[in-house]
């Protein structure tokens, strides 16, 4: 093979492979426009996941429970997260609940769930004269066994916090038997 036919060899094997890496960073460029909408990535909790487990042992009234802070926490359920928009674009959002069921658990229309921003103002839907328990949330689309706290959006690059507060309705009979109510929370991106 002469020397002239080798060259024209080589240079056509890095034109290829140059045009091979810009397609890649084309169309991961082009996916991030157009696709990247869809990630569940582009929304999530600054946190590794949170489980709360509610005990039988002691239920509040609601005045007490819209009230519960990092310092009086120990048989209730008082958790402070941050929701974060990691892309350039409006992003909505949902937070949610998975109840981790049990044979021995407490009856879900006892727990009550109370959602507000970081200074203690009521999310949506979060009314300081009716707090919702878990039988009044509604069920997720396209997760059946989840229940849904909130749907809002965050702007490019934005985050929130928030404080979910959980106890024991003061109408519940304690019954002495170490019932236990047990959820994760989680976020996705819609």
């Amino acid at each position: 093979m002469n020397k002239h036919k080798k060259n024209y060899i080589v240079t056509f094997i890095i034109g290829i492979i140059i045009l091979f890496i810009l397609s890649v960073f084309l169309v991961t460029f082009l996916k991030k426009i157009f696709i990247g909408s869809i990630k569940e990535d582009d929304v999530y909790v600054n946190s590794s996941d949170y489980t709360i487990k509610i005990e039988d042992k002691l239920s509040v009234s609601d005045d007490f429970g819209k009230n519960i802070s990092d310092d009086n926490n120990h048989s209730f359920g008082y958790i402070e997260f941050e929701v974060l928009n990691n892309v350039e674009y409006v992003r909505n959002f949902e937070i949610y609940i998975t109840e981790n069921e049990n044979d021995n658990e407490i009856n879900p229309s006892y727990i009550k769930f109370y959602l507000t921003d970081i200074d203690g103002n009521p999310c949506t839907n979060y009314d300081q004269n009716k707090i919702p328990s878990y039988v009044d949330l509604n069920y997720l689309n396209n997760k059946p066994s989840s229940k849904l706290l909130l749907s809002d959006s965050l702007g490019k690059l934005e985050s929130k916090k928030y404080i979910l507060r959980v106890w024991i309705t003061d109408s519940y009979i304690i019954e002495n038997s170490d019932k236990t109510f047990t959820f994760d929370i989680g976020v996705r991106a819609v």
